[in-house]
């Protein structure tokens, strides 16, 4: 997959406000997928049992988008 043809995913906590967030993220932690690949800002990490949680829903999201764009 080329970077032009790369499917760009972002995504972030967002939390109501007071709520309690669990596993360490804070609102506002965010991280891209480009392709098949993740990448966090600096400084930032990722709960291992947070990105299970969201892993199929990136690759069905992933593969819509793929379609959709052609």
């Amino acid at each position: 997959m080329t970077p032009s043809s790369s499917t760009i995913i972002r995504v972030e906590v967002v939390c109501p406000p007071s709520a309690k967030i669990l596993c360490g993220a804070k609102e506002g932690d965010h991280f891209t997928l480009e392709g098949e690949m993740l990448y966090l800002p600096p400084g930032q990490g990722i709960s291992i049992y947070s990105l299970s949680s969201v892993l199929p829903l990136l690759q069905l999201n992933s593969a819509a988008l793929r379609q959709t764009i052609g």
